[in-house]
């Protein structure tokens, strides 16, 4: 007996999926890449354990490198477990590109206070260029971020000649 349904088929596999990007309900670019967590802890792992760790910039350093790792990972955690598909409203596009921009200025200018201060160290030296290695890997993902939320909005906006 011949069906007129393929089995292979999920009959929800057919249905067109629409593409709103706030209301999606989840981040755009995915999860979170994981090089920049895992140069953070390193980062903050070079300064903690060197002799110069009571100078303020490196106390700076190292509170600054910690708060942006777990903030990452809440967001990571929170893309990873499903939470943006219970919270439609929020735009996680937005809210990555926020995220983003926020942990750039915070990364990359306490990376350079960190590098002039470390110029005979070479311990703290690497610390401060994975510092810089990590704002590059932000601003790349913060990129992304405004590239999609523009690609969204692009058919929206009207121009007027």
């Amino acid at each position: 007996m011949v069906t007129s349904r393929d089995p292979g088929i999920h009959p929800l596999a057919l249905q067109p999926v629409t593409f709103d990007l706030c209301s999606r309900g989840e981040s755009q670019t995915g999860v979170y890449p994981l090089s920049p967590q895992v140069f953070l802890l390193v980062a903050f792992l070079l300064v903690h354990t060197s002799w110069f760790a009571v100078q303020y910039v490196y106390v700076f350093f190292q509170v600054i490198t910690l708060g942006v790792f777990i903030i990452i990972l809440l967001f990571l955690c929170a893309t990873t477990f499903g939470l943006p598909s219970h919270l439609p409203p929020t735009c996680w596009t937005l809210t990555e590109f926020v995220l983003d921009t926020m942990s750039l200025l915070y990364v990359f200018s306490i990376s350079c206070a960190a590098a002039v201060r470390s110029y005979d160290v070479p311990v703290l030296v690497a610390a401060s260029i994975l510092g810089l290695l990590v704002s590059f890997l932000i601003a790349a993902s913060a990129s992304i971020s405004i590239k999609l939320i523009y690609s969204k909005m692009a058919p929206h906006i009207a121009v007027e000649v």
